[in-house]
């Protein structure tokens, strides 16, 4: 009787590996299939962080997918965190717990204090801030913007994860998904109806300011061009001047400066490198879907103001903030609509 049990137990632990066998390649085309969507969704503001603060965008990306399960991580679900950022002594914004690493003075295991985001954008911002401004990641920044491989190996050596295996891990995603052969001259997400040209015609800037609708995109031209709240703009490069950015796109000089007050003045010297510069008025407020931007150490509201194009002004108003008051860390600003509630205070 029991050989006829084991018997019948064997039959069935078969019939299972089997099934899974035959299933695999399925299930592996849907797992690819799935990051490839990341990839396609996120791809564009890795560019725009690359273009902001030199972090390859194959890495931001291999990280993103590697960190969140392609999106599907339960903190990048709940709390927005596609990089596993942990709160530390300096996070003062939303946070989310859940278990992972952190025990008690017993040796329990306790839920670990995790940031919170009020999009992926803002944590793929924040993920940029946390790299730039710890000085244990700065031998990274040395790096040719093509060494993927170096970025890889630096970021585990630098002790961004734990596991010993985390740099070949990214190295095996950004090769097999071509990453580091995504370039900011690719086809935006959403199709253009114009090219910038050297010499735009009045036309041309008309259908320009009207058909932008993304968040932030490259123009097909390759002149570098960028738009963010339907502004666009440009980095300055070495040895640029404000006269040759007029020039070159039609602008009147004596507007350039008001377009990017207080950042510039009416010098017409060398532009610092990677300086934006704003080739029309920024906007009173911010019209992407994200609502709110939670501040992060060492931003200023001039800073705030000009990742989201919007007018510095504005954004102090909406935000009941005093004149020269900055924000401190972990304060959430409006971005579009009304101006926030008064707290009133009762006895």
């Amino acid at each position: 009787m029991a050989a006829v049990t084991l018997n019948r137990i064997e039959k069935c632990f078969f019939y299972l590996l089997f099934t899974i066998i035959i299933s695999s390649p399925g299930m592996a085309q849907g797992d690819i299939d799935v990051k490839k969507k990341y990839i396609e969704q996120f791809r564009w503001i890795a560019l725009k962080e690359m273009e902001l603060t030199g972090i390859p965008a194959a890495i931001k990306l291999a990280q993103g997918l590697l960190e969140s399960n392609a999106g599907f991580s339960t903190l990048a679900t709940e709390a927005n965190n596609h990089f596993g950022m942990k709160c530390h002594n300096d996070w003062t914004g939303l946070t989310f717990f859940k278990e992972d690493d952190d025990r008690d003075d017993k040796g329990r295991l306790i839920p670990s204090c995790f940031r919170k985001f009020s999009s992926p954008e803002e944590s793929y911002h924040a993920h940029s801030l946390w790299l730039t401004q710890r000085p244990r990641y700065s031998n990274l920044f040395t790096l040719a913007p093509d060494d993927y491989k170096g970025w890889a190996h630096g970021l585990k050596k630098a002790g961004y994860a734990t596991d010993p295996s985390y740099g070949d891990k990214l190295i095996s995603i950004i090769e097999k998904f071509d990453l580091h052969k995504i370039q900011p001259d690719q086809k935006p997400p959403v199709e253009l109806s114009f090219n910038v040209q050297t010499e735009p015609t009045k036309s041309e800037k008309i259908i320009l300011k009207e058909s932008v609708k993304t968040a932030a995109v490259v123009d097909h031209s390759q002149t570098g061009v960028w738009v963010m709240n339907e502004v666009r703009f440009v980095y300055a490069k070495p040895g640029i001047k404000l006269t040759d950015i007029a020039k070159m796109y039609d602008i009147p000089l004596k507007k350039l400066p008001k377009f990017n007050a207080p950042l510039l003045n009416k010098s017409l010297e060398q532009l610092p490198e990677k300086q934006r510069i704003f080739l029309e008025p920024k906007r009173k407020e911010f019209h992407g879907e994200q609502k709110w931007h939670v501040v992060q150490a060492n931003e200023t509201l001039q800073r705030i103001a000009d990742y989201y194009a919007i007018q510095t002004e504005p954004l102090r108003k909406r935000n009941r903030l005093f004149e020269k008051e900055e924000p401190t860390i972990g304060t959430k600003l409006k971005l579009n609509g009304k101006k926030i509630k008064m707290i009133s205070l009762r006895k």
